[in-house]
Formats: C-alpha cells, structure tokens, sequence
C-alpha cells in the first residue's frame, strides 16, 4: 500500500512491457495506421486516465490507443511518473507523525462518523466506500472514505480521498478522532493540496480501524498572515 521509488520502477516497466507486448502484433500496426489517420484523446482525457476517472469504455478507448501512438504514450508516461510523484509527498507529509502538533488560527471543525466505524463485526470491505461533505467558511470539502480487516498479506487500514472546493491558498486539516474521549488518533496535513488519496495502515496510525471506533473530522485554518 505505501508508496515508493520501487514501486514507482515497476510501475515504468510494466507499462513499458505492456506497450513492447502489443507492439509485436499485426494488429497493432494496423490500429498505428487508423491512429495516425484519426484523433488522438486530449492531455485532459490522459490524466484522467492515469487517476481511474474514467469509465470503462472510455479507459479500453485509451488503452486501445496508446500502444500505436508514440505522442500519447509519452505524454501518459510523463503524467504516471507527475502522479507517482504526487502520490510519493502526500505518503511523506501523511506518516511524518501520529502525534498531533497544536493547529494556529482554527476557524472551523465539523466532524462526522462513518457508519460501522470500528465495528469489527458489520466491518467494511475495501470495496464498500462512504461519503461526506463538510461545509467550512472557506467552501465545501468532500471526503470518502473505506476500511477494511488485516489479511494475511496486509495490515488493516482506512483509505481517504479529499477533494476540497475551497480558494487555492486556503489551507484545511483532517483527523481522524476516538468517539467517546474526543482525542486526536491521527491527523493529516494536506496544507494546499486540495485533491488527493491515501491509503493508511494500522501500524502508521497506531490504532485498528477495524475493531477500535474513529470518526473523522476537518478543521478549516485561518489565512496565515504574509
């Protein structure tokens, strides 16, 4: 689940293979020359690609492309390693520490209990997802979030993507709360990146999300002072 230069590698070669496998078939250089003859997706189209925010027939329509399009494959590549890279800092800033520092200029808190929530026996799926929106004086912020048990590969962990509809310099926090004692299990520090996922493991948060209770919730920050 952690990010890392090593996984960023393999992620380069199996593209790289996978665009090697297809190119050695007669279909593929048929498909080069319709291509070369046809339109090529947007830089829009691409990146949503690389994130999962297509659907599946318009991802097949990508993937069916790329390997006869040296222009599109580049620019894909060049935009996996940008999300490798994203994904790299936000998996540094997210495990710095479980242990919160004081917050200066708190202008807001909502927090919110997801259904099941460190309920081990109705415990969620890492396919089962509930969302959230959190309406701060600085604009809305959208989380979605899952959860799931230990395996025997894995640790448990919870998942979290954000997408904050707030001005770009405005800045908010995310924590993740014990219920009943109101204190602070682990925060997150998206500072101003206001889109984003991560997936965090029992061991990083120091606690099991599947059997101990949390509830989330988001701090708007004041505007630091230039």
């Amino acid at each position: 689940m952690k990010t890392s230069k090593v996984s960023n590698m393999q992620h380069e070669q199996a593209f790289g293979q996978y665009l090697h496998n297809i190119a050695k078939s007669d279909a593929y250089h048929r498909q080069r020359q319709d291509i070369e003859r046809g339109l090529h997706p947007d830089q829009e189209w691409l990146h949503a690609y690389i994130w999962g925010q297509l659907s599946p027939e318009q991802a097949r329509i990508i993937r069916n492309h790329l390997p006869g399009c040296a222009v599109c494959a580049k620019i894909t590549l060049r935009l996996r390693h940008i999300k490798d890279e994203m994904e790299q800092r936000l998996f540094d800033w997210a495990n710095i520490s479980s242990v919160a520092t004081p917050l200066k200029a708190v202008i807001a808190e909502e927090y919110w209990q997801p259904v099941g929530a460190g309920e081990a026996l109705v415990a969620a799926s890492s396919a089962v997802t509930q969302e959230h929106r959190f309406s701060t004086p600085i604009g809305e912020i959208d989380i979605t979030c899952a959860w799931g048990r230990e395996t025997a590969d894995e640790p448990a962990f919870i998942w979290l993507s954000w997408n904050a509809e707030i001005p770009a310099e405005r800045q908010f926090v995310i924590r993740l709360i014990e219920p009943e004692q109101q204190t602070i299990r682990y925060e997150i520090r998206p500072g101003t990146i206001h889109q984003g996922e991560q997936t965090f493991t029992s061991d990083t948060l120091g606690f099991d999300p599947v059997s101990q209770p949390w509830s989330l919730g988001v701090l708007a920050l004041e505007m630091e002072e230039a």
